[in-house]
């Protein structure tokens, strides 16, 4: 019960703050992006929108042209390019939302051309982006208790 309080109240300290302060989790395959809105945390209607910006866009590439192809660090010419292509991608599929129903335990994640579904608890997991849903849902419902399958 402390940890759910004490998330509730970082949780109400970052939404004080701007907006950019709060980040929309990554998938294990996919870069994380910043939150731009949220409302209703902790309700049967809680909502964030995000939209990947240029540092979001130039970790993900740092990331994937470095250590994901085993290179130390990858020539900076190429991460630009890679950032560049990657807002141009994100910039035509719109922003990405993440809504929830912390009343029952629901989660949906989508944007211009996927969406996905969560009932928790679930397992954590990067296969199914498991790993991003429970991220987010931890920030849109800080108080519901059950989020995490254990086995």
């Amino acid at each position: 019960m402390h940890y759910a309080l004490f998330s509730l109240a970082a949780v109400c300290v970052a939404a004080s703050s701007p907006a950019s302060a709060l980040e929309y989790a990554g998938t294990c395959r996919g870069a994380s992006a910043t939150i731009t809105t949220i409302e209703g945390i902790d309700t049967s209607r809680a909502r964030v929108t995000a939209q990947h910006s240029r540092p979001d866009a130039l970790s993900y590439c740092h990331y994937s042209l470095g250590s994901a192809e085993g290179k130390k660090t990858p020539k900076a010419a190429a991460v630009a390019a890679c950032a560049d292509k990657f807002l141009r991608d994100a910039e035509a599929l719109g922003p990405i939302t993440a809504e929830a129903n912390c009343k029952i335990g629901k989660l949906s994640t989508s944007t211009g051309k996927w969406s996905n579904a969560y009932s928790f608890p679930i397992a954590p997991m990067c296969g199914d982006d498991n790993n991003q849903a429970i991220a987010l849902f931890r920030v849109m419902c800080p108080t519901y208790e059950n989020v995490e399958k254990s086995d």
